[in-house]
């Protein structure tokens, strides 16, 4: 698969039988091969190969609409504005707040910096902290095996 090309994500949070085993179609906008960089939603999200499928030709009719979305200054020739791109690791401070290290889109390892997760984009965080267990457990949603060896 090249740039332009549709592709489909699998949904490996399916909870029930009925969902989708996919979602999309998605356009790739790079690839290096292993992992893919996709228009989401008007939003650029890398994603491993491992969870691409390829769509085939798409209808154009039939392609999701494209949101009205200025261009960041980052992305334009000379441009000044930073943009995020991915987190790399976090740590947690002596008042118990979340600091996240971030990649800017076009910058390498060595240009990462530390942020605190509040002035960050609240989907990206959030999806970060549960891809990587942070989140509290709901005790509604307890292990019933557990409650009932207590008992």
């Amino acid at each position: 698969m090249t740039s332009g090309d549709w592709v489909y994500l699998r949904n490996y949070t399916r909870k029930h039988k009925l969902d989708p085993k996919v979602t999309g179609p998605d356009e790739v906008l790079e690839t290096d091969g292993r992992t893919y960089l996709i228009d989401q939603d008007g939003l650029p999200y890398r994603v491993s190969g491992d969870h691409v499928v390829p769509a085939g030709p798409v209808d154009p009719a039939s392609r999701p609409k494209q949101p009205e979305v200025a261009v960041p200054d980052a992305l334009q020739p000379g441009g000044s504005e930073f943009v995020f791109e991915r987190f790399v690791d976090h740590t947690w401070d002596e008042e118990g707040v979340l600091w996240l290290l971030v990649r800017l889109f076009g910058y390498g390892p060595e240009d990462d910096n530390w942020k605190r997760s509040g002035r960050l984009p609240v989907a990206a965080v959030y999806r970060y902290c549960r891809r990587k267990g942070l989140l509290p457990q709901d005790p509604d949603k307890a292990e019933p095996g557990r409650n009932a060896q207590a008992a």
